[in-house]
């Protein structure tokens, strides 16, 4: 029986391996254009607060 963290590994790693498809082949490679269209229509204001605090932390 695998361990829950190496399941919780296998998943990370099978969700990252499909988003790198994804904007590939849906968004030409950008993840801008992703995240553009994720943003339209997706999220509330408080999200969008929480996504804008994120990426100022990462500067």
């Amino acid at each position: 029986m695998r361990s829950p963290f190496l399941r919780q590994r296998q998943f990370t790693f099978a969700q990252t391996s499909l988003i790198k498809d994804l904007i590939h082949k849906a968004f030409s490679g950008s993840g801008k254009d992703l995240v553009l269209a994720a943003l339209r229509g997706h999220v509330t204001q408080q999200e969008r607060e929480q996504i804008q605090a994120i990426l100022d932390r990462d500067k």
